[in-house]
């Protein structure tokens, strides 16, 4: 007589499996709020630079689609983490958007807002500087990414 498999196997039990396994990773620590109120782009980079899976160049050359994981600025990898805390070309951004303090992930996880002079009828705005900071690297990953496409026609 044949061994049944565990007691996982059926549909209900890989379902609660499942469903564990999700509750697990939401709880994990540091991986940040939700940010689902954000705009599409900024959430985009954000998910980038936070799982290293992205238009990077440490992972392009990873998967074989950049010839070199390095930063334009010099830095010998241009992962997520070099990009928005440390790399040169984006230090004038990160001064003006993102808490003086943050040098970890965790610091960044929650909002930070930022006062501008402007708005209508010159009041002053306020908008959240890392929600900012993140479509602004959105847009400079993708033209990075498509001048280096263009380059290897």
């Amino acid at each position: 007589m044949r061994a049944r498999g565990p007691p996982t196997a059926t549909h209900e039990g890989l379902r609660e499996k499942g469903k564990a396994s999700r509750a697990g990773s939401r709880s994990a620590p540091g991986f940040g709020k939700r940010r689902t109120d954000w705009g599409k782009h900024a959430l985009a980079a954000y998910t980038w630079t936070r799982t290293e899976k992205g238009p990077q160049r440490s992972w392009l050359h990873r998967i074989g689609k950049a010839n070199d994981p390095a930063c334009h600025c010099g830095h010998p990898t241009q992962d997520g983490t070099h990009l928005v805390f440390h790399c040169p070309r984006l230090s004038t951004e990160r001064a003006n958007l993102l808490p003086p303090d943050a040098h970890s992930w965790e610091e960044l996880d929650d909002p930070h807002w930022v006062t501008e002079e402007g708005g209508e009828g010159g009041k002053k705005e306020k908008f959240e500087g890392i929600e900012d900071f993140f479509q602004k690297l959105y847009w400079k990953l993708r033209r990075a990414r498509e001048q280096e496409e263009e380059g290897d026609d």
